[in-house]
């Protein structure tokens, strides 16, 4: 069965690789990242894509994983209450 999964994950990788070269070679007019503070040098669009991508994905895993932390710690907080209350019924029992 692990062997199955990591097929599938070695597929999805290939994949996104795969659209990966085709978005930077589709898209090979120049344009710049122009910021307030910063300018990029100019870069194929298909890189600029790709590399905008990859900061979104990075900046969602990092928000996610602080909402899924705060919900483990209040898991952990819950299950030590739930157990204090079952051993105080159990006392009562």
């Amino acid at each position: 069965m692990s062997w199955i999964l990591r097929f599938i994950y070695a597929a999805i990788g290939l994949s996104i690789v795969l659209l990966g070269v085709l978005i930077s070679v589709n898209n090979s007019q120049l344009a710049r990242v122009d910021l307030y503070w910063w300018q990029a040098p100019e870069l194929p669009l298909g890189s600029v894509i790709l590399i905008m991508l990859l900061i979104g994905a990075v900046l969602g895993i990092l928000a996610s994983s602080a909402v899924v932390w705060r919900t483990r710690r209040q898991n952990k907080y819950l299950q030590k209450q739930m157990k204090s209350v079952q051993a105080r019924l159990d006392h009562l029992g």
